[in-house]
């Protein structure tokens, strides 16, 4: 006799059902005809799988994964060759590409967009894997007649070490600059201490002492009220600091647009941040709803890496990468390597590569840049 359950709050038929996935949720048709109607829904332009199992252990691909659209999407099933089978609907990590052309390498003319309906993810930033010769902080605003404008705010200019971490914490600052592309800054405070809260702020800067150096306290992360978050490795011995170049928009990323409706730019504002000194956490509220922690306690001479535990809404891109591309010589990334969901390598310019479903994307640069040339390369794992 057919029966029917009930997992993870879905109604199921006798050939089981269960829901795996954090955010999609999916439905069988409860009537007795042989051909049950498997109905998804998820997020639109988010990529999904949906998986059977007769064990609730061994999964396998039930057709192929899908771009979800804005209706549900519908599969038959027929009871009599696929009994006792569980069904699941997993969200596959996807990322899209939005960049464009530009001559100004100050110009963040690269735009990948991840999409996910995921728990977690991971940003890591690496020295370039060609030798740097060149440290230099600087900036080249050669052939940059042509950018397009944004708005501009004005604010009151502000600089403010609100904690001193010293040789075991991180020291935290806090800057406004006199103008903004955005109208309103966040607030960032430390330990949940409202007495050391900064409102208004556009930046907040994370320095950390290089253990067992003679004394080098390097900043290493800097987070904009934007949502833009700029992150490197603690330099190699005998460097004070190396480059700042690719940032990541971490949180749910909308699409602005410069004043004449031509130029595309992510963003992601910020209500508030407060930094957690022992854990090495960021929790973070966005102005538009949703909250993230970035756990940031991972940092050495070879590399930093941001964990990033989203309790923010999914239907948007999770995070997106922004960097520059003039040309291989004048660029903070040129290249995209990515892994499917077969762990196989693939690699694109940053330019030409198409929308990709995958669990990585690693983006570098295969020749040295002379802009920015010890600027970090950025993965971005999200499986």
């Amino acid at each position: 006799m057919k029966s029917y359950k009930v997992l993870a709050g879905t109604a199921v038929l006798s050939l089981a059902f269960a829901a795996a996935a954090q955010r999609p949720t999916l439905n069988i048709t409860p009537n007795k005809t042989p051909n049950k109607v498997l109905q998804l829904t998820g997020h639109t332009n988010n990529c999904y799988q949906i998986e059977s199992s007769s064990n609730l252990v061994n999964w396998t691909p039930f057709g192929s994964y899908l771009t979800y659209s804005n209706t549900p999407y519908t599969q038959t099933i027929n009871t009599t060759t696929n009994r006792q089978q569980y069904f699941r609907a997993k969200c596959l990590a996807s990322a899209s590409n939005m960049t464009y052309v530009t001559t100004c390498a100050e110009n963040d003319n690269v735009i990948a967009l991840l999409r996910k309906d995921a728990i977690t993810y991971s940003i890591t930033a690496t020295h370039p894997t060609y030798t740097v010769t060149d440290y230099t902080l600087w900036s080249d605003f050669t052939d940059c007649n042509n950018t397009h404008a944004y708005s501009n705010y004005t604010f009151t200019a502000k600089s403010v070490k609100i904690s001193d971490g010293g040789f075991y914490y991180d020291t935290i600052w806090a800057y406004r600059n006199t103008d903004f592309w955005r109208p309103i800054g966040m607030t960032v405070s430390v330990n949940g201490n409202t007495s050391t809260q900064e409102t208004n702020m556009q930046q907040m800067v994370l320095v950390r002492y290089i253990p067992n150096s003679s004394g080098e306290w390097p900043n290493f992360l800097v987070l904009y009220s934007d949502g833009n978050m700029r992150l490197i490795p603690f330099p190699p011995s005998g460097h004070p600091l190396v480059s700042y170049g690719s940032s990541v928009i971490v949180g749910p990323v909308s699409i602005t647009y410069s004043i004449d409706g031509i130029e595309p730019r992510p963003v992601c504002d910020i209500l508030s941040v407060d930094y957690r000194t022992v854990a090495k956490q960021a929790y973070i509220t966005y102005r538009n709803g949703g909250t993230a922690l970035l756990d940031v306690s991972t940092v050495t001479r070879s590399n930093a890496i941001v964990t990033v535990t989203v309790n923010y809404p999914t239907d948007k891109p999770i995070c997106a990468l922004r960097s520059n591309y003039v040309s291989d010589q004048k660029c903070d990334t040129s290249t995209v390597i990515w892994k499917d969901l077969a762990n196989a390598s693939h690699t694109n310019l940053v330019g030409s590569f198409v929308g990709t479903v995958g669990n990585e994307w690693f983006f570098t640069r295969l020749i040295p840049s002379v802009t920015r040339n010890s600027s970090p390369d950025i993965r971005i794992t999200a499986q």
